[in-house]
């Protein structure tokens, strides 16, 4: 059924879908800007140091390797979050929320700042709200699913 939280949910997940392909993109080639891409590999030679586990494991991944990896995850799950429906769209967003955290990880371990982690944080938040949205678009149907099921069975029973 059509309703403002689906509406929401969807201009949420296919915006917030094509800004993730669209940066991914830009990890992963020059399709875009020449100039954003190579800022883009000097992002990910920086930050290489700060990968999540390293301090316990004392393992680092290759930086170009890392970009190629995280900017394909970005952009695959960018793309998924864009145009698939149901449980595929709602993985997408928990993906994009890890890529961000590790993201998030990286700025703060560096000490960049707020300017820097702006970014990370605000569509962090947009993929927490399309996230609420969608489990209270998901609580309602279930809602909907047992009056229709108790009615069928009072109605039902009645008729009989």
């Amino acid at each position: 059924p059509f309703t403002m939280s689906n509406l929401a949910l969807n201009a949420i997940s296919i915006t917030v879908g094509l800004f993730f392909l669209f940066f991914g993109m830009l990890k992963l080639c020059p399709l875009f800007s020449d100039q954003l891409y190579r800022d883009m590999r000097k992002i990910f030679i920086q930050t290489a140091g700060t990968f999540p586990l390293h301090s316990i494991t004392g393992w680092a991944p290759n930086p170009h390797s890392w970009r190629r990896v995280y900017g394909s995850a970005e952009s695959v799950a960018g793309l998924l979050l864009a145009v698939c429906p149901g449980p595929i769209r709602d993985a997408s967003n928990l993906a994009l929320l890890g890529l961000l955290l590790i993201n998030l990880h990286a700025v703060w371990s560096l000490g960049q700042g707020l300017k820097e982690a702006s970014h990370g944080m605000v569509f962090g938040l947009l993929l927490l709200c399309r996230l609420v949205i969608r489990v209270q678009v998901w609580q309602r149907e279930r809602e909907l699913a047992a009056e229709t099921a108790e009615l069928e069975q009072t109605y039902g029973k009645k008729n009989s």
